[in-house]
Order: C-alpha cells, then structure tokens, then sequence
C-alpha cells in the first residue's frame, strides 16, 4: 500500500537556520499533527496533542511506501520524534520529482502549476497559521489548540489540505527521471545527508568571535571616514550615495568585481584616497565567512556533524547545490596549505587578530577547514570534466586524443596546448601566467559559444588583462582571426565600454578558438536546430550526436547518453527581432552611424527564438535559449552522471562518502588512489570518454 503524509511541528529551534536535521534533534521540537491518507482512501487528520498515533497509521510507516513532500524534513522529524526510522528506499518525495522536471518544488507553486483546483491548493491562510501554532510568540510560550479552537480548526483542514494536494501531484506528474538509477541517486543523496559532515565547531565559534570584532572595528572606522554619515561599510545605499556626493565616484552597484575594478584604477577617475579606504572596508566586510561559520554552529547536531547539507537536483541539469554552510560554494583561499593550518591554530587560540593584519581575509581563507573528519578526509577531483565531456559530445577527436596522451603521461596539460595553439609554440614553452589567460580562460569561457564578453567576464575572475597579450597575439594568430576581430570591433565592440586594445584581443582569441574546433561549433548548432525540430514536431525524434530530442505533449525532453532525460517544461518558438547598433560620429566613443546614446540601427533580422518555461520560487516566467546554453545544459548534465556513478561506486566500495562539491568527492574511508580509480573508470554508457581523477588526503577541508 502507500502512504501519504505530512507533518505540522513546533519548535523553539529555528527551522531555516538551524536546518532540518538539527531541528528534528532539538528538544523542543514536536509532531502536533499528522495528515495521512492510505492509498485512495480519506484523509485523517491525527491530533497528537489529544491522542497517540493509531496502529493503521504506526503500521504504515513502517511497512509501506510513503509519499511526502520533502523527505529531507520528513523523514529525520519522524525518526526523532517517533522514532520510526523509515529508509529511504521506502520513500517517494514529490518535491524531489518536480525539480527532476524543472517545476517549482514547493507544494502551493507546484500545486499551481499542474493544475489544481483552488480548493486543492495549499491555504493561502496557512502562514498565518503556522506562525501561530508551530512558533514561539515574542512572550515565549506557544499558542495552544485551546487558546484558539477556530484556528486550530481551521490549521487541521490546512493539513488536511496539504495532503490532497500532495497525492494529486504524485499522480498527475511524470515520472520520467526519478526512478531506476535516478531514483537510486536520491536513495544515496539520502544517506550521505543522513550521515553528515564532522565540523570544527569550535574554530567556527572563534572564527565568529573574530569577524564580529573585526566587523565592529570596520564599522567604527568607516563613521570615522564618513563624519558619522554612514554607520557601517554594510550599508550598500548609504556608502553608495556617501562615495558619489563627497568623493565624485559613481559605482554602479557594491558587487566586488565592480569594486576591485575601482582599486585597480580600470573607472573613469582616479580615487580619492578617502573613497579607497572606504572600498577596501567594503570589500572586507563583505567577506562571507562569518554567515558560513554561522551556519555551523547554527546547525551542527549533538555529535558535530553537519547533516542535509546537499540539495539534491538543486540546478536544472541535476546537479547537487548546497544547504546551510553551503559547501558548493566556499571562497578561494589566498594562502597556501601550511599558512592555513598556522591560521586555523591562530582563531583557535584567540589570536589571529595579533597575527594577521587582514582578520577577515584570515577567517575566509580557513572556512573550508572547518570541514574535518574523525580520522581522514579521501577527497578526489574530477579533472576539466566539463571539458572532456563536451569534447567528447561533438567527437573533437584531437581534442579527445590530447587528454587520453595528458592521462597517460605522454603529452602536456590541455591548457597549455590551447594556450601553445595561440601563440604558436611548444606547450612546453608556456608558464603559469600565460597558461591561465591563453589556455584556461579561452577553455571555460568559450565551450558554450561564448563571445568576447564571455571572455572578458572570465578573464576578470582570473586578474588577465587581455590587452598586454595584443601586440603578440597580433604576430602569432592567423590574419584572418585579427582581420575578423577588428571587423567585429567596428560593429559590436565600440558599443561595449571596453578598451580597443583589450576587447580585440579576446575577440581574436575567440575567432581562433572556434577555428581550432569546428566539431564544437558545428554541434552548438545541430543541437539548437534539433531541438527546435522537435518543438515544432511533437512525438518525433531529433538527433543531435549523442542527443535525442522529442516534444512529448508540455514538454521538451532530451535524452542523455546515460538514459537520464534532461526535462524543459513549455517550449515554444517566438519570432524575435534581432539588430546590430553602429556608432554615430556625433559620439565621440563610438564614432559611426548611430549608437545607443544617438539611435540607427545598421540591420535588423528576424528569427525564431526557442523559449522554456522557468521557475524562480513559485513565479514562472520565459527564458531565452540557444544554441550555447541547450550544450552547456547537456554538458554539465553528462558531468553530473559522470560524477554520480563515480558516487554510487565508492558508497558500495565502502568509502563512506560524506559530501560532494562540485566535481569533487569527499569520503571518511579508502585512500585517495582508490577514490580517483573509481572516479577515472568510465560508466558503461561513456566507455570511450577520457576521465582522470586526482585528490589528496588530509585531516581537514581544503582546495587542492
């Protein structure tokens, strides 16, 4: 048979803080009702406030299949609370299923989308609700049913509600990509956020000692700089509206690119000293260690160890993101492994702040520490993943052949290929500096038919400054790509607000890019037009290569090499009107025919354009897609099975894994030769990808 059932609680623990493992531990949280239904029959609403849970109820959690809506919190709550451990074989979360299909997974904007009818659809009355009866008031004591019989009436029908709701979506939704072995990635995904992450709680608490005073220190000299005018380098409008009035320095936004640029003199003024003072402060107090290490101790349960802190499905392409500490997205150290372990020992002792004239910078630098193990952390890496497997889409052979020669010792790292290619030289020949503008940034930047702002965009992250390689570029590229460039300049690249010298030479880099890999350029293509195809002829199969393509009634699916379906839900073409700007010779920047500021379009076409529906929260609106995005889908969704095999694999060899970040595996058991073995053994369905693998093992956390 099958279950249904949802949960309403209360608590003194802060559910969105503290995280639903640690919520479900604390003391003070409770079940006050449980709504369940079996198979096609009523709905029951059981008080626990009144009465025990009933035998049919306890019989089926722990025998039959339950349907809930997000597991991640129902299942530890039941465990804790009731003490039914149900596994999560037994489970199906619809939540989960809908982000498999791209549809918003909260239950009142899921029940929208597929069709419910208002009496169906979670209470709008249901907030108001739960803050009353799952909340401590201000006073600290609870509302009780008796308090507020009505409403506590009317919160037994809300859960009622809930679970009508939920077995309506549970029937209604396709069941495409959560099950088989993608129903056994969530199973797996289950137990490693079961099994958690052991934290240094203790260098997270110093570490928050540390930030706070140093963010009080801040504070104080940013009222010092500004005559009081703004009371914390925190306060974006304030220090915007201080830095235009007082020092003549227009920023357009607080973002870091945006105030490293300022720094590093790339505005239209030099800065006053007063207004550099101030952005450094700005840029310190942005550090986001202190909310991370928040996090921690916020939501470490009673043996120190962080659970449900991976997202399963959490990006389109299946992907994990994060929760809590949110691991996936952790800042790059500026200092090296020993200086970090002296830092770590430093916040430990209270005295990092004697130590390191830059607290904050200190503290961000060791938050992946904070990640430990009883005894080790076996961490490997999957090596430019997204770059053998988009190679190994399109069938860029040479491509391929480079990486299989890297893999085996016989040939130099693909960087410096790509980056020996552009300069005409051995790759041999290349060093650190030129092998990150020439060779990494052309490879991240431009697989998906990136363009010059592409380029730029990821040149920025790097520190490279493209127009100190154009007098080079100019001698080493063919004529053709800087005869190209220049041309592109005339017509897009006066428009943007970037140097000549700097927007050509990421422009010709791009033209020789593309020439060097025109299986990659050819598939972008096919790949778009396939799945327009299919758009346009529901129930037919497109091909793109390795792709399939087919229009199933709302639906636009595309099925990858390993059989999972990457789902866009509402496709439709829409004619678009596309224009290319010239410059006017009354603009003395762009010098032309027209620009943005003058007006004249130099053409216009008409194309169709291909539109998915997308969810942010629960409002839905159109995107855009094309043919660079439709293949950076696929390519970060072949990756992510890479990666999931790769997981699945060393739970059964008994690795233990306890997180993933990125292309990375984070294990408590085997050593670091075993993990990449494991991880550099192709799927059955890629045999002939390139994979290669590497990690390290250590005592804590870090980037490799």
């Amino acid at each position: 048979m099958t279950l249904y059932y949802d949960l309403e609680t209360r608590s003194r623990c802060d559910l969105l803080r503290a995280g639903s493992y640690r919520y479900a531990e604390s003391p003070s949280t409770e079940i006050l009702l449980i709504a369940w239904a079996i198979d096609d029959g009523p709905v029951t609403v059981t008080d626990l406030t009144a009465e025990p849970v009933p035998p049919a109820l306890w019989q089926a959690l722990n025998e039959d299949t339950c349907v809930v809506h997000n597991a991640a919190f129902e299942r530890p709550v039941v465990r804790h609370c009731l003490g039914a451990d149900v596994s999560p074989e037994r489970y199906h979360d619809t939540a989960a299923q809908a982000r498999t299909l791209a549809l918003p997974h909260s239950l009142d904007a899921l029940g929208r989308v597929v069709g419910l009818d208002n009496d169906q659809a979670k209470d709008k009355d249901g907030k108001r609700l739960i803050r009353a009866f799952s909340l401590p008031q201000k006073n600290g004591r609870f509302i009780e049913p008796s308090d507020r019989p009505e409403d506590w009436q009317r919160f037994i029908e809300y859960a009622r509600q809930d679970v009508e709701a939920m077995r309506e979506i549970y029937r209604r939704l396709p069941t495409w990509v959560y099950r088989g072995d993608e129903r056994r990635v969530w199973e797996l995904d289950q137990h490693i956020n079961d099994r958690g992450f052991l934290v240094d709680t203790e260098l997270a608490r110093r570490a928050i000692e540390l930030t706070d005073a140093e963010q009080h220190n801040l504070a104080e000299r940013v009222r010092e700089l500004t005559d009081g005018e703004v009371g914390s380098a925190t306060q974006r409008d304030q220090l915007l509206r201080y830095l235009r009035d007082t020092h003549g320095v227009e920023l357009p936004d607080m973002r870091e690119q945006t105030l490293l640029s300022a720094l590093r003199g790339d505005s239209l003024h030099e800065l006053p000293n007063g207004a550099r003072e101030l952005i450094r402060c700005r840029l310190k107090a942005s550090k986001t260690s202190t909310a991370k290490y928040q996090a921690v101790v916020e939501g470490a349960c009673h043996d120190d160890r962080l659970r449900g802190g991976l997202f399963y499905y959490g990006a389109h392409t299946g992907r994990w993101s994060g929760r809590q500490l949110q691991p996936q997205n952790l800042p790059r150290p500026s200092i090296g492994d020993d200086e970090i372990h002296a830092a770590v020992d430093g916040i430990k002792a209270g005295a990092a702040d004697l130590l390191y004239d830059e607290p904050m910078q200190v503290a961000s630098d060791c938050i992946r520490s904070v990640i430990t193990a009883p005894d080790k952390l076996v961490v490997s890496d999957l090596s430019n993943i997204e770059g053998r497997a988009l190679a190994w889409q399109a069938g860029e052979e040479w491509k391929l052949d480079a990486f299989r020669a890297f893999d085996r010792g016989e040939g130099p790292d693909l960087y410096n290929v790509t980056a020996a290619s552009i300069l005409g030289c051995q790759p041999d020949n290349i060093d650190k500096h030129t092998r990150t503008a020439l060779g990494k940034v052309p490879e991240l930047a431009l697989g998906f038919a990136g363009g010059a702002g592409a380029f730029q965009s990821m040149a920025a992250i790097y520190g490279t400054r493209m127009a100190d390689y154009w007098p080079t570029l100019q001698m080493t590229l063919p004529a053709s790509a800087i005869e190209r460039a220049e041309q592109a300049w005339e017509t897009r690249g006066k428009l943007s607000e970037v140097e000549h010298d700097e927007w050509v030479a990421s422009e010709a880099v791009k033209v020789a890019w593309r020439d060097r890999h025109p299986e990659t350029v050819a598939y972008w293509y096919e790949v778009e037009n396939a799945a327009k195809s299919a758009v346009q002829r529901p129930g037919s199969d497109f091909t793109a290569r390795r792709i399939l393509f087919r229009r199933i009634g709302h639906w636009l699916v595309a099925r990858l090499p390993s059989r999972r379906l990457l789902v866009y839900p509402w496709p439709r073409i829409v004619q678009a009107t596309r224009g290319t700007v010239y410059g006017s010779d009354k603009c003395a920047k762009c010098k032309g025919e027209g620009c943005k500021r003058c007006g004249g379009i130099g053409y216009t076409e008409t194309r169709e354009d291909l539109q998915v529906r997308r969810f942010r929260g629960s409002n839905g609106y159109w995107e855009t897609t094309y043919s660079g995005r439709l293949v950076e889908n696929l390519t970060q969704a072949i990756a992510r099975d890479v990666l999931a095999s790769g997981l699945a694999q060393a739970e059964k060899q008994g690795f233990r894994p306890v997180l993933t970040v990125h292309d990375e595996i984070i294990c408590e058991r085997g050593t670091e030769p075993e993990l990449s073995a494991i991880l550099s053994t192709p799927p059955n369905w890629c045999p002939d990808m390139p994979l290669a693998s590497a990690g390290y093992e250590a005592t804590r956390f870090k980037k490799d």
